[in-house]
């Protein structure tokens, strides 16, 4: 399934119509299909948001406005995913997972980019380089060098018992 031409902008638009979720007519029973299908992820639009699918045997040649369970990215662009289709509609389809295999692995070089753990009663969020939490105005950034920055229009440190400052240097204002 790979190999097709990109899709026009135009085409996007005419495709995002034809698949809205509020085109409520059943299809012909010839046409349902039912259990787990294979497709291909060709493009994310609307922001990243939107994925557009082909499958076979599909009624058209043209990517089909999909839905999905699972969070996709452009890295996934031209992987294989399963689908359903909602009340057997082919015009309808959910994508429910991604096929694991060589095809659809991550790029090497984004492999422990970001690692998250949340469990228990701490949170470890890791990066390689630089790691930013970012809110409006106030942000704080933690480099791999050691490096951290906070920023904002006001800070404030409160703390119950000692308040400590430590470092080779200490310089104020």
């Amino acid at each position: 399934m790979s190999g097709r031409d990109p899709l026009a902008s135009a085409d996007l638009a005419h495709l995002a119509a034809l698949a809205s979720p509020s085109n409520d007519s059943p299809p012909d029973a010839s046409l349902r299909r039912h259990g787990l299908v294979v497709g291909e992820l060709v493009a994310l639009v609307d922001s990243g948001r939107v994925p557009l699918v082909v499958f076979d045997p599909q009624t058209d040649t043209a990517a089909i406005v999909a839905r999905s369970l699972i969070d996709l990215t452009r890295h996934h662009m031209g992987s294989a995913v399963a689908m359903l289709f909602e009340n057997g509609d082919p015009a309808r389809p959910v994508i429910i997972g991604l096929l694991q295999g060589a095809s659809n692995a991550v790029p090497q070089s984004l492999v422990g980019e970001v690692e998250l753990e949340a469990g228990g009663a701490r949170m470890v969020v890791t990066a390689r380089e630089t790691l930013v939490l970012r809110c409006g105005k106030s942000s704080i950034t933690l480099a791999a060098d050691g490096q951290i920055e906070i920023r904002g229009e006001g800070i404030v440190t409160q703390a119950a018992r000692a308040n400590r400052i430590r470092g080779g240097s200490v310089e104020l204002n």
